[in-house]
Order: structure tokens, then sequence, then C-alpha cells
């Protein structure tokens, strides 16, 4: 090779460095480009998302075990609230007709009790600040969401023990769950 030969493809090297240009790409495919190096990052990074794939994993059981247990005490609260509506037909303090929304209006009361104690905000607040449809444990996550349901659980074990009294159910609770959750934290994230 002539020296001119070799400045010649110097050059056409240097040419190429030079013209090179940045693209960009989605994470996604990082992320493939990055798991697919046969290189020690390459493992680091395979590894991150290995473990970050676990993680994810062990949190859906865990959630999805609170949200079976959610379930529960809501139909548990369901039928104990129909079961004091029967009463106060029986009683004659409401009218048959009215039982079905009787039930309703107290198990939504019960739940509004529980996000009351918990956030120290009433419900109207919660949904005008969080938009219709959004209620408190739409926004709730993690322990907040804990502290939530443990607040409500205590309720309805309460409630299932024949303290249907909400002001009583309020200073039985409110101690152990009174505004344990701060909900302004939440705000935009709806």
């Amino acid at each position: 090779m002539t020296k001119q030969t070799q400045r010649a493809a110097g050059t056409a090297r240097t040419a190429n460095v030079s013209t090179a240009q940045n693209h960009l790409i989605s994470r996604d495919l990082a992320v493939k480009l990055a798991m697919q190096a046969d290189t020690e990052q390459g493992d680091a990074v395979r590894e991150h998302f290995l473990a970050m794939e676990r993680t994810a994993r062990a949190y859906k059981t865990e959630l999805g075990a609170y949200e079976d247990s959610m379930r529960e005490m809501d139909e548990t609260l369901k039928e104990l609230c129909e079961v004091a509506a029967m009463d106060d037909v029986e009683a004659g303090i409401i009218p048959k007709e009215a039982l079905a929304g009787a039930a309703e209006a107290k198990e939504e009361r019960i739940k509004a009790l529980t996000g009351w104690i918990v956030t120290g905000k009433a419900t109207n607040y919660l949904r005008e600040t969080f938009g219709k449809g959004h209620g408190v444990r739409d926004v709730l996550e993690g322990a907040d969401f804990v502290h939530y349901q443990n607040c409500f659980n205590m309720i309805v074990c309460l409630f299932q023990a024949g303290i249907t009294d909400e002001e009583e159910l309020d200073a039985l609770v409110s101690p152990s769950w009174g505004h344990s959750v701060d909900i302004t934290k939440y705000l935009g994230k709806v």
C-alpha cells in the first residue's frame, strides 16, 4: 500500500466518523440492544431488568391479595348493611320500599367514613379534587392503601360486632387510623 493510498484510506475513515449522526431510539430498543450486548455492561442491564421483573411480579401478587381482601370486606359490608336495613324495616323505622336504597346509602356512608378517617377529607373534596369516578381507593398506593384497608377492615369488623352508629365507629377507629394518609401527595397524579 502506498502512502497516498494509506492517506486516502485514513481520510475515508475520518470522513465516516466525522459524518456519523446521532439517532434517537426508543427506550425499548435501547434496552433490547443493551441486553443483547455480550459485555459486562450488557450483563448488568439484563440483571437489572430481570430484578425489576421479579419485583413487579411480587408486587402484583401482593396487590392482588389486597384487592381480593377488599372485595371480601366490601361484600361483607354490603350484606351487613342489607341486614341492618331489614332490621329497620321490621322495626318500622323505614318502609319496605326503601330497603335497597337504605342499605346502599348506609354502605356508602361507611365507605365515606373510612376515607374521612384516614385522610381527614370528605368524600365531596376527594371527588372534586380527583374527578368523578376517582375515589380514595383509586388514588392511594402502597402503604397508604394498606392504611385505608386496615381502617376499613376494622370498621367492618366493628359493624359486624353490632356497632353501627357512625359517630361511635369514628370515635373507636380514629385513634388508630385517623389522618394516617396525606392525600395531598396524590394531587396531580390522576
